[in-house]
């Protein structure tokens, strides 16, 4: 629904009626661990943002920003591929796409290449980053790296079985 430029105000009925206590942003407490509502939160952030009703995206993202400031940057002392990418989503309403992508790029760099697909390119949170050049680069890094274990793959199968 997110991508569908008929389906915002869609997605915002589902996922709050799913979900009724992102509905009062004033009130909204997020607990101390990742649990759905934080990540459900980022999603309706992102409907926001793609539906041009920015002061509520950036509303949810202050709150979340909040929340990943004392889960994630106090609390630990280092940061994991997938910390990455949850701070990535708890922000990306604050319409900083190079904060965002910075964050990516940390979780690639951290070892997430493999997910990629399913953790970052389909998740609808990123859909508004797909045009950005920076992420178009980190793109075609990680399907150049992808192809090229590919073929270092190939290559000790064959090896291995002329044996």
């Amino acid at each position: 629904l997110l991508l569908d430029k008929e389906g915002y105000t869609q997605a915002e009925e589902l996922i709050l009626s799913n979900y009724p206590k992102l509905k009062d942003l004033d009130s909204l407490a997020l607990k101390e661990t990742i649990d759905d509502a934080v990540i459900i939160s980022s999603a309706l952030a992102a409907v926001y943002r793609a539906s041009g009703d920015t002061a509520k995206a950036k509303r949810i993202t202050e709150i979340n920003k909040q929340f990943s400031e004392e889960t994630f940057l106090k609390r630990q002392k280092r940061l994991t591929g997938f910390d990455y990418i949850n701070l990535a989503m708890l922000i990306t309403g604050r319409l900083d796409d190079d904060e965002v992508l910075a964050l990516l790029e940390a979780a690639i760099d951290d070892g997430l290449a493999l997910e990629w697909r399913n953790l970052i390119d389909m998740n609808p949170v990123f859909a508004s980053l797909q045009s950005h050049p920076r992420y178009i680069v980190l793109k075609a890094r990680i399907e150049a790296d992808m192809a090229r274990q590919l073929v270092m793959t190939k290559s000790d199968v064959q090896s291995e079985s002329s044996f």
